[in-house]
């Protein structure tokens, strides 16, 4: 981190204009937790889509806007395109990129997992998003594959399933030699 300050590759802000007017692409990382029914919230999906999409805006050249949230397939063209569109007043593919990036990044080992990632999918809406992607990830010994959005999606939550299923199971496991005194 500090190597990424002193050579002014890294800055923090909390303001979406100044982020979005100096850089070409934008990571969007936001929590979508789940509701009392299990259903998740997209609501901070949803401001950070119209957040960026305003500061595009006013911003006179391309800009990238890459989902690496959580989120069901369809979201990125149900709830994040329209939001981009209708906030920045332009057309995704043509006033600005978007693609999907899913995270599979473990809490306790995020930064090994970025650096040695098991897969990097990436879900196409433009090519000159996906340029960008594939050149920031060429030091990396694993090949993108790139996919339509709805399969990164899935590809995302099935994912998530599987390790939920595999807690889940273990979780049983221990339940059953406790109660049989193993």
């Amino acid at each position: 981190i500090q190597s990424g300050i002193s050579s002014r590759r890294l800055t923090a802000t909390s303001d979406v204009r100044e982020a979005v007017n100096g850089t070409d692409l934008s990571f969007v990382c936001v929590g979508t937790p789940s509701r009392p029914n299990g259903s998740l919230d997209t609501a901070y999906v949803s401001a950070a889509a119209e957040q960026i999409g305003a500061a595009i805006r006013e911003k006179n050249s391309f800009h990238s806007v890459v989902m690496r949230s959580t989120i069901l397939p369809g979201t990125m063209e149900s709830i994040v395109l329209p939001a981009l569109e209708r906030a920045s007043g332009r057309q995704a593919g043509v006033g600005f990129g978007v693609a999907y990036y899913p995270e599979f990044l473990r809490e306790s080992t995020a930064i090994s997992d970025y650096y040695d990632p098991g897969a990097i999918i990436f879900g196409r809406h433009d090519q000159a998003t996906i340029d960008r992607l594939l050149e920031i990830h060429k030091i990396f010994k694993v090949e993108p594959r790139v996919v339509s959005i709805r399969t990164a999606e899935a590809v995302k939550y099935t994912n998530n399933a599987w390790h939920a299923l595999k807690i889940s199971f273990a979780n049983e496991i221990g339940n059953i030699c406790k109660e049989a005194g193993i």
